[in-house]
């Protein structure tokens, strides 16, 4: 996984390496944050990730939000979007969206959102691709919502947003073990976004096909 200070913050107050860890889908899980990355350092970054880890069978991207910060311009989410899907080459990608407070950044929430679209196009075109609906998921309310910069998140939102991921990377594990443990073709999820589960527990059971491909796979994912 690949991401940026909200993974950072994400992990430190959500134990996210620890909780996806648990998971049993994988036997290695990489958490790479850095606070301030933006997507064209996280590809140099996910290039170092699967050169040090060969074996790698997944990538989780949670970038974007730097991007939209910095970028106006109508046609820079595809030029990020290319760089990670080149890094990526036919790895299965999910990809966490990003989004902003809609009272303090309404013009970063508008880049948010037509980033957000792309990657919903692209997870409808290329079948090894899905998006994480974090925008649409998080409805910052009570103590768990943004912080006063309208990007980051109370100690609650993130906790919250361990939860939503937690239980998106597990359903996208799931996804790739359905995906490679048959021998029908037609067996691959053709949804262009993981469903959100409607608990605010994340689900960490494995089936058996899973434990069997925890033992012989490795995933990287990347976080923003």
């Amino acid at each position: 996984m690949v991401g940026d200070s909200l993974t950072v913050g994400t992990d430190y107050f959500g134990k996210l390496s620890n909780k996806l860890s648990a998971l049993n889908v994988w036997t290695n899980v990489v958490v790479d944050a850095k606070v301030g990355r933006k997507t064209g350092a996280g590809g140099d970054e996910l290039k170092k990730l699967l050169k040090t880890y060969p074996n790698t069978t997944a990538v989780v991207i949670a970038l974007g939000t730097n991007d939209m910060i910095v970028h106006s311009e109508r046609s820079y989410p595809n030029t990020s979007l290319q760089n990670i899907l080149s890094v990526s080459g036919n790895l299965p990608i999910l990809w966490v969206n990003p989004t902003f407070s809609p009272t303090i950044h309404s013009d970063w929430l508008v880049r948010a959102k037509r980033m957000n679209a792309l990657l919903a196009t692209t997870a409808s075109s290329k079948t090894n691709f899905y998006v994480a609906d974090w925008a649409k998921y998080f409805v910052p309310k009570g103590p768990s919502r943004f912080i006063s910069d309208g990007v980051h998140l109370t100690v609650s939102g993130y906790k919250t947003r361990t939860t939503f991921m937690v239980d998106q990377i597990s359903r996208f594990g799931q996804t790739i073990v359905l995906a490679t443990t048959t021998t029908t073709s037609t067996t691959t999820s053709t949804s262009t976004t993981m469903p959100a589960s409607s608990s605010s527990t994340s689900t960490s059971s494995s089936s058996s096909s899973t434990s069997t491909l925890a033992s012989t796979t490795t995933v990287s994912p990347t976080t923003t």
